[in-house]
């Protein structure tokens, strides 16, 4: 019929099946997460909002392989580049691959970076900003907090208004463990390459 939508948020033989989008808000009109299950498996564009309802994030999934592109606030792409999924040992790992590029505000391009499985084997910079090491290190670590935190008052409010066993709290659960092992890895990549930041490189305030 004209006008009407599917249904949203289906469990389909235990397993998350069709459009699903997690809110913000109680009156449903700020997105954090939108996208499509297919019997518990991501297909197609997915859409991840800050809380306020600002894109951060674009992921395109493809079978095992996902296109990714993060923006900046002024919605100009900050980072794009592809990733895959490999199971091993009945897990799912994941990793980027190929080049990452990484764009300034200002849409410029900052810098080329090549992953084989999730490890950067090289980085070629296109503009330079006094020491591109430890430049580089910064935007990481600020980078770093923001995706560590991102889920954390979603998680309580829906918590706190549907409950621990609905699909909607289950759904941002998984997602929050996913971005939390990601992150580990990510700093246990930087504390190798770097060592352990010190603050004359870092600054005094990094959030």
């Amino acid at each position: 019929m004209p006008g009407c939508h599917p249904k949203l948020n289906q469990i389909k033989n235990q397993q998350q099946h069709g459009l699903w989008i997690i809110y913000t808000d109680s009156t449903k009109t700020k997105i954090l997460t939108k996208g499509k299950f297919k019997n518990g498996i991501q297909v197609g564009k997915w859409i991840y909002n800050s809380p306020n309802g600002i894109k951060e994030r674009t992921e395109i999934y493809r079978g095992k392989r996902i296109k990714i592109k993060h923006f900046h606030l002024n919605g100009k792409t900050a980072v794009k580049g592809k990733a895959r999924i490999v199971v091993e040992q009945k897990k799912l790992h994941f990793y980027y691959t190929g080049p990452w590029y990484y764009y300034l505000e200002n849409g410029a391009l900052e810098k080329t970076a090549w992953f084989e499985n999730g490890i950067r084997v090289k980085e070629v910079y296109k503009i330079k900003t006094g020491s591109q090491a430890y430049d580089s290190l910064n935007i990481e670590l600020v980078q770093l907090d923001k995706d560590f935190v991102k889920f954390r008052d979603t998680l309580r409010k829906t918590l706190d208004k549907l409950g621990k066993d609905s699909p909607e709290y289950l759904s941002l659960r998984k997602q929050a463990r996913e971005n939390d092992s990601l992150i580990y890895v990510r700093i246990e990549k930087i504390v190798k390459r770097f060592g352990y930041p010190e603050k004359v490189y870092t600054g005094e305030k990094i959030m």
